[in-house]
């Protein structure tokens, strides 16, 4: 990979102040619709419901913890170290930032190093073929995904049948840029993992694999998600490399997968020695949908890959740079539909094997001739192609500009609703558990630090059960056995507003076994005595 000129950074730095700024748009457009009395808490349409979680970490760290737990649960379990969110924590509780604030600002900062990564992606497999075209489509292309599913209406569009450029923002790089900055990063630490481990191979230097170990033990430590990945790539490499009869490949897997073992242990001990991370695991499924839409979420790059890959068979042409390009294709492929929970989440990095192999078409002799005869009208037959397998771009601005009349109550929050959550981070403890309806079971933690029974589809242990039987509670439960309920579970405090009204004929003025300790406007707290 060469270096870059003054020339080179000059545009990954215009071109990430255009991707800033465009990703910044529907995020400032729903700050500036904010309804009267309402606040927006910087959250995206693509999972309004998620972002509040993250906020959550960050807000434990400004009050003083190292280690986090998970406060959309009710049930007890150890604390957990996750270093990413720590450091993110950490420096909103120095420069006195708000989580969300802090949350988008790592985000934007890190963006110009994802797009500089991009470039080197590109330098390391297509150095030659207009590397600045290619960095831009790289990094603006996603797909169409919701071309997939035409007769879904909006209220639906992100089940399976939409593609997975919109089912999970970690597919193209342009949407995690537009979603998190925990995202991003775990792109980055996964191409270099790649091209050191590749690297390796090529120079048969060990520095390189201590490299990509080191990255590794970072990596599987705020993401271990990937550990699996990287490993059946690593894997490959070796092979091949024995198939070379490049021996010290050996010593330099070893050392890739020695160096991150301590990340690894430590999610193993905790799967088995504590009852909340091996339930939250099993209950979080992520199944990959069927392979066609899987194909064709990344637009018309898909087809093109399997024309490239053809191709390249036809004629004999697989360079050792195609290979590395299918080994982790074969490698991600084979994990989106392996018997493995997780398997929607391997999506993450296929998009670059699956770009390069697309570009394939367009570099044979006949397009090179037709390129050079007309070299203008080739490039915009190009441009347009990857235009149009950007509509999830374009889908996503249009649905944050939709959003503010058709769905407010995703994004937006009563202002009583946070000024109670704010008396609750400075009037209860880390002890207090807060059972509320889950929609303000989501956002409590976000802004207290405290726990609540419900609130999070995968956070919350049993999620489904538990919002049944809050309705239950509110509806037409027998105070006797909502007394047990209470202390069964060890909730001290009840979040009373509209949409706990709405559940169900719940009086909690009159309750015995209730004092109410806040009231302002049209929310009430009450402790469990």
């Amino acid at each position: 990979m060469r270096s870059e000129t003054n020339s080179d950074l000059k545009f990954i730095l215009i071109l990430s102040a255009i991707v800033m700024l465009i990703i910044s748009l529907p995020y400032l457009y729903l700050y500036f619709q904010t309804p009267t009395g309402a606040v927006y808490f910087w959250t995206s349409m693509l999972n309004p419901a998620d972002m509040p979680v993250y906020f959550s970490y960050i807000e434990q760290t400004k009050q003083g913890h190292l280690l986090f737990s998970d406060l959309y649960t009710s049930e007890p379990h150890q604390p957990f170290l996750n270093i990413f969110l720590l450091a993110v924590g950490l420096t909103a509780k120095f420069f006195n930032l708000s989580a969300p604030i802090i949350f988008h600002l790592t985000r934007l900062t890190l963006i110009p190093f994802f797009i500089w990564t991009l470039k080197k992606i590109i330098d390391f497999f297509e150095p030659h073929w207009h590397p600045r075209l290619l960095l831009v489509l790289i990094t603006f292309t996603t797909g169409f995904g919701l071309l997939l599913a035409p007769l879904m209406s909006r209220e639906n569009i992100f089940q399976v049948g939409a593609g997975l450029d919109l089912l999970a923002a970690e597919a193209t790089p342009f949407m995690s840029m537009f979603y998190s900055g925990h995202f991003i990063l775990s792109w980055l630490a996964l191409l270099w993992s790649i091209i050191f481990t590749i690297k390796s191979y090529q120079k048969q230097s060990c520095l390189y694999a201590v490299a990509a170990g080191i990255i590794n033990l970072f990596f599987f430590q705020f993401h271990p998600y990937y550990a699996p990945l990287i490993f059946i790539f690593s894997l490959t490499i070796l092979l091949y490399a024995l198939f070379k009869k490049k021996l010290k490949n050996i010593w330099f897997f070893l050392l890739q997968m020695t160096i991150p073992l301590p990340s690894i242990i430590y999610y193993f001990y905790l799967f088995f020695t504590d009852e909340r991370a091996s339930i939250f695991l099993s209950q979080n499924y992520l199944p990959s949908p069927a392979w066609w839409v899987t194909l064709f979420s990344f637009g018309f790059l898909g087809p093109l890959a399997i024309g490239g890959l053809a191709i390249l068979t036809i004629k004999k042409q697989w360079s050792e740079k195609y290979l590395f390009l299918f080994f982790w294709l074969t490698a991600t492929a084979l994990l989106l539909y392996s018997p493995l929970r997780s398997q929607r989440r391997f999506i993450e990095g296929m998009f670059i094997p699956i770009f390069f192999f697309a570009l394939v078409p367009f570099k044979t002799a006949f397009v090179q001739r037709y390129l050079n005869a007309r070299h203008t009208a080739c490039l915009i037959v190009v441009i347009i192609l990857f235009l149009f397998s950007s509509q999830t771009t374009f889908t996503i601005l249009y649905l944050h500009y939709l959003s503010p009349k058709q769905w407010p109550q995703a994004i937006y929050f009563d202002k009583s609703i946070i000024q109670a959550a704010q008396w609750l981070k400075n009037e209860t403890t880390a002890r207090d558990i807060i059972m509320a309806a889950t929609d303000n079971g989501n956002i409590i933690p976000s802004i207290s630090g405290r726990r609540v029974f419900a609130g999070h589809l995968g956070e919350t242990l049993f999620f489904d059960l538990k919002k049944t039987v809050i309705s239950d509670f509110f509806r037409n439960q027998k105070d006797n056995k909502r007394i047990d309920f209470l202390a069964n579970h060890k909730i001290s405090l009840i979040f009373w507003s509209k949409e706990e009204k709405a559940l169900g004929n719940f009086q909690p003025e009159i309750k015995k076994y209730l004092q109410k300790i806040y009231d302002k406007d049209w929310v009430q707290i009450y402790r469990v005595l």
